[in-house]
């Protein structure tokens, strides 16, 4: 209360009086207010009864009194002042008026009920109760609504290629439409970065390679925390390796070798963007053999698999160009796995040909915002590893040039971080650095 307002209702009320008043406040435990800055309302009736309503920061409280006469048959009441609300009290019950109870707390109608603390531990008690139940529902009937999966390279490249079948596997499985939403650009970082900051409902899912969770965080600055992603199952590995047009003449891998050292940057490689598994085997191919090759990147491995096929470039390293080996158009050269592919058991690996430690994995997986239910993310994991199985998948990732993997969620995290440190360790060798 203001000094000034307090001085005038000392003077208006007898010694009693002020003693009741401030008796009461005390047993309520009022907070006293602010001063009440500017100019004082006139006296009232009820000179000790402030309201204390404010209309936002920095605007003046308003003094209020009931000196407007009660409709007929209603309670005539003084409006008295707590830190937050107007209390009112019934004619007569005021201090003013010699009564010794301002405060009368057995009445509901004579004053509104104060919020105890009970009461409100109560119902924030149930509150969180409710807000569990509901979340616990919500996860039981996840999905009640299509999934969208974001990919984030173009449509027809590798990670598409990889994610189409699985959307349709879970479409099935699931009974909800699993949406592929292709989002390329920048090396996939514009995708990722939308997956990343979705809300971590389930609704909202990414398919990609370890290039933008695992290895562009490594190589650049990007837009997003690279922990804000939660690996969910591990969709299969790559098995491919370098190809080259038919029309340039090396079958093999030393062949190729030879007319690139003979030739230097006359080879055009093309990957599906700077920091993506692709460019950085073909880092990889320079830092081990010493060629001098161009490298081009493309917004996906589609846009590059265009210019191959018409001798634009020369080389790829991308599992959309393996029916092209078949049609004879590219020869593959190699492969980029531990094992030999068995489409193609006569073509050596990176290994066999005397380049160990020399790949760069390539890896797909189902990514989720982190902070998506636990529940929802099992369920995933555990249908992708039960299909993984299926032969109908199998073949299907065969076709993609993917083998299937087989981890839980607490495997893939911890292999989430191996790989990283592995990468780190294979950039930093090879000195790898993109602009």
């Amino acid at each position: 209360m203001h000094p000034l307002l307090r001085q005038r209702v000392a003077d208006a009320l007898p010694e009693p009086a002020v003693a009741a008043r401030h008796q009461c406040h005390r047993a309520l435990q009022i907070h006293r207010l602010p001063p009440v800055r500017g100019r004082l309302a006139a006296p009232r009736p009820c000179p000790h009864t402030v309201c204390c309503r404010t209309h936002g920061p920095g605007k003046r409280a308003l003094a209020r009194s009931t000196d407007r006469p009660a409709k007929s048959g209603a309670a005539q009441f003084d409006i008295c002042c707590l830190q937050t609300a107007c209390v009112t009290s019934p004619a007569g019950t005021c201090p003013q008026d010699g009564a010794t109870d301002a405060w009368p707390r057995e009445d509901p109608m004579q004053m509104p009920r104060l919020l105890q603390r009970r009461e409100f531990l109560s119902i924030a008690v149930g509150a969180m109760a409710c807000g569990a139940t509901s979340r616990a529902s919500a996860q039981a009937s996840w999905p009640d609504k299509p999934v969208k999966v974001i990919v984030p390279f173009a449509a027809g490249g590798g990670t598409d290629v990889v994610a189409r079948p699985w959307c349709d596997r879970l479409s099935q499985t699931f009974g909800q439409q699993f949406v592929v939403e292709n989002r390329g650009g920048a090396s996939g970082l514009i995708g990722t970065e939308a997956a990343a900051k979705a809300a971590p409902d389930g609704y909202t899912l990414l398919m990609s390679s370890n290039t933008t969770p695992v290895n562009l965080p490594l190589l650049r600055k990007v837009p997003y925390d690279p922990k804000s992603l939660t690996p969910v199952a591990r969709l299969g590995d790559v098995v491919t390796g370098f190809v080259i047009h038919a029309s340039i003449g090396p079958k093999t891998f030393k062949e190729m070798l030879d007319y690139a050292k003979a030739n230097p940057g006359k080879l055009a490689f093309g990957s599906s963007g700077s920091g993506t598994g692709p460019h950085l085997r073909y880092e990889m191919l320079r830092f081990k053999t010493g060629v001098d090759i161009l490298h081009v990147p493309y917004r996906g491995g589609a846009d590059a698999l265009v210019d191959i096929l018409s001798n634009n470039i020369q080389m790829m390293n991308e599992p959309v160009t393996l029916p092209h080996v078949k049609a004879g158009k590219l020869y593959l050269l190699n492969i980029n796995h531990s094992e030999r592919s068995p489409d193609f058991p006569d073509i050596p690996t990176l290994t066999e040909l005397g380049y160990p430690n020399a790949d760069a994995p390539i890896w797909f997986s189902l990514w989720a915002p982190t902070g998506t239910p636990r529940e929802i993310l099992q369920r995933l994991n555990a249908e992708i590893v039960k299909q993984s199985q299926t032969p109908e998948m199998k073949e299907k990732l065969r076709l993609a040039g993917a083998a299937p993997v087989i981890q839980t969620l607490d495997e893939i995290a911890a292999f989430r971080e191996v790989d990283s440190k592995n990468m780190a360790e294979l950039i930093k060798t090879a000195q790898i650095k993109i602009e």
